[in-house]
């Protein structure tokens, strides 16, 4: 970086996740919940041609989201990824 600080791809995905978390509490604190968390309609209906296979399972999908960012069922960060991520 051009303030000569030594700086690992590692260094910047936590920065990153640290700044995405820290705007999901902000997002929760001013009511955004999973309701929130939701694809375009247009994503959830049918394609023309299509079968409602291609129709993605939100629910399942949004857990499985959850989980892999360290966040409760509810989508809120978890105490333990806040933690973590020392936030």
């Amino acid at each position: 970086l051009v303030t000569g600080r030594k700086v690992t791809v590692e260094d910047l995905m936590k920065v990153g996740e640290r700044s995405f978390n820290l705007k999901r509490v902000l997002n929760c604190k001013w009511g955004v919940t999973s309701k929130d968390d939701i694809l375009p309609k247009r994503l959830l209906e049918p394609q023309e041609g299509g079968t409602m296979r291609n129709v993605p399972d939100m629910e399942l999908m949004l857990k499985e989201y959850y989980e892999a960012r360290g966040w409760t069922p509810e989508g809120f960060p978890s105490k333990e990824k806040l933690k973590e991520l020392g936030i």
